[in-house]
């Protein structure tokens, strides 16, 4: 599979099967509360197998993806099926009670087939909560402190040597293999001889998280895995599916995309076999997705699609004027402010030297926390 292009979330990974099944018709069985229920196969030797745990949105969205009319799929292809683009910085701040606070703003590109699902949602959040990594690790410590520590180290996780980080990453479906036991289909992740798992790992994680590097200088060439073109980070990606059973536990968002990936392996595998899926899984009820969010210290949240160029204008013009109206209210502030802006012209690099004085007031202290985000974003 080729991990490339729009997408931080890109399923599609090789899917083989065991003793040559022959997959012949497909068909979504709802179970009693129609959230969760079954696939039903009928093989070419005639008899039939059941793959349970499927819930209403994963089988409409991998049927959509595979079986809908117009689907072109074919063996190789990869899935786009979430991306967050045209990051942008997003500024509160209020001079009446210094409270200033920032996040981050990005359009959201969707894949149709997850559009009004609550898989679009969680699509969206497993490509955004990295960008805020407090929240994984907020995760973690609901779990316990073992797994917020192994979360933390992941994350502190150094490039190997003649790499760096580029600051992306995809989440991506691990290859698989369609095993049959019995009356049942179960969905694993393909053996590895170069890098044994255990069984009950490879059966109930899908997913990995690909933190792209790439050359600090052209001689670089060794500890980095390719996804396609795009080197990753080997043991990143190692250690981050180690921790999916814990993260899937942790967060719904988690669980459901990897849900999606152990059910489109085997609906993928179904397409390229020949096999029929003549009837659609009925649709649940629509769920709101996203046109673009906000994140912040509080959370994800779903805003209006939102011009990139104006919208980082507008928010330096926010700042701009919060920090100018205190530098025109307060005497302290206009006196700190210009020694601040003074010592930008100094190529000695005196600003940082100024932390303390800025310690003097409430207000010098909240105009010293808008300048250090400008100076970062603008």
């Amino acid at each position: 599979m080729r991990v490339r292009g729009l997408g931080g979330v890109m399923f599609g990974n090789e899917v083989t099967s065991r003793n040559d099944l022959v997959p012949l018709v497909m068909r979504y069985a709802p179970g009693a509360q129609s959230s969760s229920g079954s696939l039903i196969v009928e093989l070419s030797d005639g008899s039939i197998v059941t793959h349970s745990n499927v819930s209403a949105h994963v089988a409409l969205v991998a049927y959509r993806l595979t079986f809908a009319a117009g689907n072109t799929v074919s063996d190789g292809d990869a899935f786009g099926l979430a991306g967050i683009t045209d990051r942008t910085p997003a500024v509160t701040c209020d001079n009446s009670t210094y409270r200033f606070s920032t996040g981050t703003r990005f359009n959201v590109a969707l894949a149709p087939a997850l559009v009004g699902t609550d898989l679009g949602w969680s699509a969206v959040a497993v490509d955004a909560l990295p960008v805020r990594d407090q929240y994984l690790l907020s995760m973690g410590r609901r779990i316990g402190v073992e797994v917020e520590a192994a979360l933390g180290a992941l994350f502190r996780l150094e490039a190997p040597a003649g790499f760096i980080d580029t600051g992306t990453w995809k989440v991506v479906d691990v290859a698989t293999m369609v095993i049959r036991e019995g009356d049942r289909l179960i969905v694993e992740r393909a053996p590895d001889a170069a890098a044994p798992r255990p069984v009950g790992l490879r059966r109930s994680a899908f997913i990995e998280m690909r933190r792209f590097i790439r050359p600090s200088d052209r001689t670089a060439s060794t500890g980095a895995a390719t996804g396609g073109d795009d080197p990753y980070h080997p043991e990143f990606a190692r250690r981050f599916y180690g921790l999916v059973p814990v993260l899937t536990q942790a967060s719904g968002d988690y669980a459901q995309m990897n849900d999606l990936a152990r059910v489109l392996a085997l609906v993928r595998w179904a397409r390229f076999k020949g096999a029929r899926f003549p009837i659609a899984p009925a649709a649940p009820a629509a769920v709101a997705t996203p046109d673009a969010i906000l994140i912040t210290s509080s959370g994800i949240t779903a805003v209006k699609e939102f011009d990139p160029d104006a919208a980082i204008d507008a928010a330096e013009a926010r700042l701009t004027a919060c920090m100018e109206d205190l530098e025109d209210s307060d005497p302290a502030v206009r006196q700190f402010a210009g020694r601040a802006y003074e010592a930008l012209l100094d190529p000695s690099g005196t600003l940082m030297r100024l932390e303390t004085a800025a310690r003097a007031t409430p207000a010098t202290r909240y105009w010293w926390r808008l300048f250090l985000y400008w100076l970062d974003e603008f």
